[in-house]
Protein backbone atom coordinates (compact mmCIF):
# COMPACT_ATOMS: atom_id res chain seq x y z
CA UNK A 1 0.00 0.00 0.00
CA UNK A 2 2.95 2.47 0.53
CA UNK A 3 3.90 1.46 -2.56
CA UNK A 4 1.44 2.55 -4.41
CA UNK A 5 0.60 5.93 -2.08
CA UNK A 6 3.95 6.89 -3.28
CA UNK A 7 3.16 5.80 -7.43
CA UNK A 8 0.32 8.24 -6.69
CA UNK A 9 2.45 10.96 -5.32
CA UNK A 10 5.14 10.60 -8.17
CA UNK A 11 2.31 11.11 -10.55
CA UNK A 12 0.80 14.12 -9.07
CA UNK A 13 4.04 15.28 -8.95
CA UNK A 14 4.68 15.02 -12.49
CA UNK A 15 1.15 16.37 -13.49
CA UNK A 16 2.01 19.64 -11.77
CA UNK A 17 5.50 19.72 -13.48
CA UNK A 18 3.84 19.50 -16.78
CA UNK A 19 1.27 22.13 -16.42
CA UNK A 20 3.89 24.04 -14.51
CA UNK A 21 6.22 23.75 -17.83
CA UNK A 22 3.59 24.22 -20.02
CA UNK A 23 2.87 27.84 -18.10
CA UNK A 24 6.53 29.05 -18.29
CA UNK A 25 6.79 27.93 -21.78
CA UNK A 26 3.87 30.48 -22.87
CA UNK A 27 5.11 32.94 -20.40
CA UNK A 28 8.18 32.95 -22.66
CA UNK A 29 6.51 33.06 -26.10
CA UNK A 30 4.29 35.81 -24.88
CA UNK A 31 7.45 38.07 -23.64
CA UNK A 32 8.86 36.97 -27.21
CA UNK A 33 5.95 38.35 -28.79
CA UNK A 34 6.17 41.32 -27.30
CA UNK A 35 9.20 42.22 -27.88
CA UNK A 36 9.10 41.99 -31.03
CA UNK A 37 6.17 43.72 -31.31
CA UNK A 38 8.34 46.65 -29.95
CA UNK A 39 11.14 46.24 -31.56
CA UNK A 40 8.89 46.89 -34.85
CA UNK A 41 6.99 49.95 -33.13
CA UNK A 42 10.52 52.01 -32.25
CA UNK A 43 12.37 51.25 -36.01
CA UNK A 44 8.52 52.58 -36.71
CA UNK A 45 9.31 56.17 -34.70
CA UNK A 46 12.68 55.39 -35.58
CA UNK A 47 11.59 55.82 -39.92
CA UNK A 48 9.50 58.69 -39.18
CA UNK A 49 12.37 60.47 -36.92
CA UNK A 50 14.69 60.24 -40.21
CA UNK A 51 11.71 61.27 -42.91
CA UNK A 52 11.41 64.68 -40.83
CA UNK A 53 14.87 65.45 -40.84
CA UNK A 54 14.85 64.98 -44.60
CA UNK A 55 11.99 67.10 -44.80
CA UNK A 56 13.50 69.61 -42.80
CA UNK A 57 16.63 69.68 -44.88
CA UNK A 58 14.38 70.35 -48.07
CA UNK A 59 12.94 73.17 -46.38
CA UNK A 60 16.08 74.72 -45.56
CA UNK A 61 17.28 74.56 -48.72
CA UNK A 62 14.02 76.13 -49.87
CA UNK A 63 14.37 78.84 -47.66
CA UNK A 64 17.70 79.58 -48.88
CA UNK A 65 16.81 79.39 -52.71
CA UNK A 66 14.10 81.94 -51.44
CA UNK A 67 16.54 84.03 -49.62
CA UNK A 68 18.86 84.13 -52.49
CA UNK A 69 16.31 85.31 -54.80
CA UNK A 70 14.93 88.12 -52.95
CA UNK A 71 18.37 89.36 -52.21
CA UNK A 72 18.68 89.51 -56.24
CA UNK A 73 15.22 90.81 -56.96
CA UNK A 74 16.23 93.67 -54.14
CA UNK A 75 19.92 94.70 -55.90
CA UNK A 76 18.12 94.25 -59.53
CA UNK A 77 15.45 96.89 -58.10
CA UNK A 78 18.14 99.42 -56.85
CA UNK A 79 19.95 99.82 -60.36
CA UNK A 80 18.62 102.31 -62.44
CA UNK A 81 16.99 101.83 -65.89
CA UNK A 82 17.61 105.69 -67.30
CA UNK A 83 21.20 106.78 -67.53
CA UNK A 84 21.57 110.49 -66.45
CA UNK A 85 23.27 112.04 -69.70
CA UNK A 86 22.89 115.45 -68.71
CA UNK A 87 22.27 117.60 -64.79
CA UNK A 88 18.90 119.23 -66.37
CA UNK A 89 17.58 116.12 -66.48
CA UNK A 90 17.74 114.98 -63.52
CA UNK A 91 14.59 115.82 -61.62
CA UNK A 92 13.14 114.54 -65.23
CA UNK A 93 14.39 111.40 -65.24
CA UNK A 94 14.59 110.61 -61.53
CA UNK A 95 10.41 111.75 -61.12
CA UNK A 96 10.00 109.34 -64.35
CA UNK A 97 12.25 106.85 -63.07
CA UNK A 98 9.93 106.33 -59.40
CA UNK A 99 7.17 106.22 -61.64
CA UNK A 100 8.32 103.46 -63.59
CA UNK A 101 9.88 101.67 -60.86
CA UNK A 102 7.27 101.68 -58.34
CA UNK A 103 4.43 99.82 -60.05
CA UNK A 104 7.42 97.14 -61.13
CA UNK A 105 8.38 96.77 -57.32
CA UNK A 106 4.91 96.76 -55.94
CA UNK A 107 4.38 93.85 -58.56
CA UNK A 108 7.25 91.90 -57.58
CA UNK A 109 6.93 92.16 -53.71
CA UNK A 110 3.31 91.05 -53.92
CA UNK A 111 4.06 87.45 -55.31
CA UNK A 112 7.17 87.52 -53.21
CA UNK A 113 5.19 87.71 -50.04
CA UNK A 114 2.48 85.78 -50.67
CA UNK A 115 5.04 83.13 -51.47
CA UNK A 116 6.70 83.46 -48.40
CA UNK A 117 3.12 83.30 -46.46
CA UNK A 118 2.28 79.86 -48.36
CA UNK A 119 6.05 78.97 -47.57
CA UNK A 120 5.51 79.41 -43.68
CA UNK A 121 2.05 78.07 -44.09
CA UNK A 122 3.68 74.72 -45.51
CA UNK A 123 6.49 74.98 -42.70
CA UNK A 124 4.66 74.67 -39.89
CA UNK A 125 1.74 72.14 -41.52
CA UNK A 126 4.34 69.68 -41.49
CA UNK A 127 6.32 70.83 -38.61
CA UNK A 128 3.32 70.26 -36.47
CA UNK A 129 2.25 66.91 -38.47
CA UNK A 130 5.72 65.20 -37.47
CA UNK A 131 6.35 67.36 -34.09
CA UNK A 132 3.91 64.02 -31.87
CA UNK A 133 6.65 61.32 -33.25
CA UNK A 134 9.39 63.15 -32.68
CA UNK A 135 8.50 64.12 -28.82
CA UNK A 136 7.46 60.81 -28.50
CA UNK A 137 10.68 59.59 -29.72
CA UNK A 138 12.65 62.44 -27.22
CA UNK A 139 10.27 60.99 -23.93
CA UNK A 140 11.53 57.23 -24.87
CA UNK A 141 15.07 58.19 -25.10
CA UNK A 142 14.70 59.65 -21.58
CA UNK A 143 13.02 56.73 -19.98
CA UNK A 144 16.04 54.37 -21.47
CA UNK A 145 19.09 56.79 -20.28
CA UNK A 146 18.17 56.36 -16.83
CA UNK A 147 15.71 55.23 -13.91
CA UNK A 148 13.32 58.40 -13.72
CA UNK A 149 9.96 59.00 -12.32
CA UNK A 150 6.90 60.60 -14.40
CA UNK A 151 7.59 63.85 -12.84
CA UNK A 152 11.44 63.40 -13.67
CA UNK A 153 10.53 62.78 -17.14
CA UNK A 154 8.08 65.78 -17.38
CA UNK A 155 10.97 68.20 -15.98
CA UNK A 156 13.19 67.05 -18.75
CA UNK A 157 10.62 67.37 -21.75
CA UNK A 158 8.45 70.33 -20.74
CA UNK A 159 10.46 72.38 -18.44
CA UNK A 160 13.76 72.19 -18.88
CA UNK A 161 13.63 71.45 -23.14
CA UNK A 162 10.30 72.90 -23.51
CA UNK A 163 9.42 70.05 -26.36
CA UNK A 164 5.95 70.62 -25.80
CA UNK A 165 3.39 71.91 -23.03
CA UNK A 166 2.56 69.57 -19.99
CA UNK A 167 -0.98 68.42 -21.25
CA UNK A 168 0.61 67.13 -24.25
CA UNK A 169 3.62 65.67 -22.09
CA UNK A 170 0.74 63.32 -20.54
CA UNK A 171 -1.21 62.74 -23.37
CA UNK A 172 1.89 61.27 -25.33
CA UNK A 173 3.02 59.03 -22.36
CA UNK A 174 -0.95 57.61 -21.78
CA UNK A 175 -0.33 56.97 -25.61
CA UNK A 176 3.03 55.09 -25.03
CA UNK A 177 1.07 53.18 -22.64
CA UNK A 178 -1.58 52.33 -24.85
CA UNK A 179 1.18 51.33 -27.50
CA UNK A 180 2.87 49.08 -24.74
CA UNK A 181 6.16 50.62 -25.46
CA UNK A 182 6.50 51.65 -21.55
CA UNK A 183 5.67 50.19 -17.97
CA UNK A 184 5.74 51.34 -14.91
CA UNK A 185 7.93 49.29 -11.80
CA UNK A 186 8.22 49.83 -8.33
CA UNK A 187 11.71 50.04 -6.67
CA UNK A 188 11.68 50.71 -2.85
CA UNK A 189 8.57 52.14 -3.39
CA UNK A 190 9.75 54.63 -5.83
CA UNK A 191 6.92 54.02 -9.59
CA UNK A 192 10.20 54.04 -12.04
CA UNK A 193 9.09 54.28 -15.80
CA UNK A 194 10.66 51.81 -18.00
CA UNK A 195 10.45 50.66 -21.67
CA UNK A 196 8.55 48.07 -21.70
CA UNK A 197 11.21 45.51 -23.63
CA UNK A 198 13.27 46.14 -20.59
CA UNK A 199 10.94 44.84 -18.53
CA UNK A 200 10.02 41.93 -20.42
CA UNK A 201 13.75 40.93 -20.82
CA UNK A 202 14.35 41.27 -16.77
CA UNK A 203 11.14 39.19 -16.26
Amino acid sequence: MQKTGDRGELELLKTVLKKTFSKIKQDITLNSDKLESNSKNINKLNTEISTLSKELKQIKSLLKTMNSSLKKISSQSKTPTINQQQPIQQPIQQSMQKQIQQPMQQQIQRPIQHSNRGLQTEIMRRLKRNKKPVIKQKILNVISSGQYTLPEIKDIIVDENNYCSKASFYRYFEELKKRNLIDIIDINDVKIIVIKSQTSIRL
